[in-house]
């Protein structure tokens, strides 16, 4: 991680990913999830992050998630929980999730 000062001398965390040449900034300040979705814009489209959070089986709990957000993972129910349309679908299936795993956690059969 690194710390820089901006002009009024505030101090910017952020991390530094680089891949091949391509250098890739994420900001350090707000949960996983923000970090997460910072990535995945600036990748480029053949390179894919494969974790959790962009898993079609996951899910964040209704009740809130820390700074390090747990995920439910429902791959062993993909089907019934591809079909929830609302909130409260979601919350009858939720007791039903297969483990409970970090938002960048990554299953071989992803």
């Amino acid at each position: 991680m690194t710390v820089k000062k901006d002009k009024d001398n505030f101090s910017l965390s952020y991390l530094k990913c680089k891949f091949n040449d391509l250098e890739i900034y994420i900001t350090a300040a707000g949960p996983l999830e923000c970090a997460i979705i910072q990535l995945n814009i600036q990748l480029p489209p053949t390179i894919k992050y494969k974790g959790c959070y962009n898993c079609k089986s996951s899910d964040y709990s209704v009740y809130g998630l820390q700074f390090w957000g747990s995920m439910l993972c429902f791959k062993n129910i993909k089907d019934a929980y591809s079909r929830v349309n609302s909130k409260d679908e979601y919350m009858d299936l939720m007791d039903n999730f297969n483990e409970l795993v970090p938002e960048s956690y990554y299953f071989s059969t992803f």
